[in-house]
């Protein structure tokens, strides 16, 4: 402080060389609080990047899964596929998840192969879910997020390197994988049965039944008076795991018209197929033929040799054979008492002549009953006659 009793001038310039000795106290305040204000905005940014991970996005790439123990210890079974998770075959995401919100993890297998786990720790001891679609199919996990923490997403490529993209969504998904809380709440549909409901089939056919979704296979429940020479089902992937269903006899179906067969069956979410009924016309009876001209006959070389059959034949089954078939025109179907029951076997040119000229013909129903081997030898005269006259010309 610059005492009252001096002069004026002598005060001013007293005052000035204070102001001169606090002028570096002055610039460290000044370069304090700029810091402080930096930090503060740097503070801010770190508050804003927390929340956008909030949201649901990887906050990102953690090496190599670094907390599980060498050489793997948890076992990923898919698709009928299994593999040891290990740290140098796994890559590893974490983000918070809000209490209440419904997450989707969706792994985009875009080559390669790869498995997808959700767990609450980061030794995935502590599985939220698990997908392991074969392939390039897409891989995801629903689940709701109990309270506020961080979750851990890890994608195994220990079977095969793999190229893939993994987002995380809010709200359920639909992609094969199980999880802790999804909202399915879509019945299952099939979409395709082969054979088609209404068919003819043989009495060691299989029915085949593709799902839109994997299926509890523990819930699966037959019926109809075929279920009881059912195998029971085989379930397989088509699409996803458990999404198709095969169904063979234990030993042949029984013969008859208007056989029944009923499905029904959950979904893994517990939601139901509608009952699928099937009615089939099961066929036990090997079809039988007869030639015309029959077997041992004399032919001309434009003869032609007709087939008719006692049923419906499968006119893509059908094979010839023997000496005449590479001059047959193949055959020709038609219709005498109902669809595809005639075979008509023409010469592509002419037969050629010989005694002991063979066809053979193999065929199967529309039921897949195979006819016995049809065999017919025929003499082919293909030479023209000669003939004289009397009195002779000009006479």
């Amino acid at each position: 402080m610059v005492p009252n009793h001096l002069p004026p001038e002598l005060r001013f310039s007293a005052t000035l060389d204070i102001l001169k000795s606090l002028l570096p106290f002055l610039v460290a305040l000044a370069t304090v609080l700029a810091l402080a204000t930096c930090a503060d905005e740097g503070g801010d940014t770190k508050d804003e990047e927390e929340q956008v991970v909030e949201e649901g996005v990887p906050s990102g790439l953690v090496a190599d899964c670094d907390s599980l123990s060498a050489g793997g210890a948890l076992v990923v079974d898919g698709g009928g596929r299994s593999g040891n998770l290990e740290r140098s075959q796994c890559t590893e995401y974490t983000f918070i998840g809000e209490p209440g919100v419904t997450y989707t993890i969706v792994l985009t297998v875009l080559a390669g192969n790869a498995d997808l786990l959700v767990a609450f720790n980061d030794t995935y001891t502590s599985l939220v879910g698990t997908s392991a679609n074969s392939g390039t199919a897409t891989d995801s996990v629903t689940f709701e997020s109990g309270l506020s923490a961080e979750y851990f997403i890890a994608v195994n490529s220990s079977l095969q390197a793999s190229a893939f993209t993994i987002t995380v969504q809010t709200g359920g998904g639909d992609g094969g994988g199980t999880g802790g809380g999804g909202e399915d709440t879509s019945a299952p549909v099939t979409s395709d049965t082969t054979p088609p409901s209404g068919s003819t089939i043989g009495d060691t056919a299989q029915i085949v039944v593709t799902f839109d979704e994997s299926m509890d296979t523990g819930s699966l429940v037959l019926g109809g008076d075929m279920a009881t020479e059912s195998d029971g089902g085989v379930w397989s992937q088509t699409t996803v795991a458990d999404d198709t269903l095969t169904i063979g006899p234990a030993t042949v179906w029984t013969e008859g018209v208007d056989r029944t067969l009923t499905l029904d069956a959950d979904d893994l979410a517990g939601n139901a197929l509608a009952t699928l009924s099937l009615v089939y016309s099961v066929d036990a009876t090997a079809p039988a033929g007869i030639e015309s001209p029959i077997s041992g006959s004399l032919i001309n070389g434009g003869t032609p040799i007709i087939v008719t059959f006692d049923e419906s034949m499968d006119t893509g089954s059908l094979v010839l054979g023997g000496t005449m078939a590479t001059e047959s025109d193949g055959g020709v179907w038609s219709q005498t008492t109902v669809a595809d029951d005639t075979l008509t076997i023409g010469p592509a040119t002419a037969w050629s002549g010989g005694v002991d000229r063979s066809l053979t013909i193999d065929v199967a129903d529309v039921a897949g009953n195979a006819l016995a081997t049809l065999s017919s030898t025929y003499t082919v005269d293909a030479t023209a006659p000669l003939g004289s006259e009397f009195p002779a010309s000009g006479s």
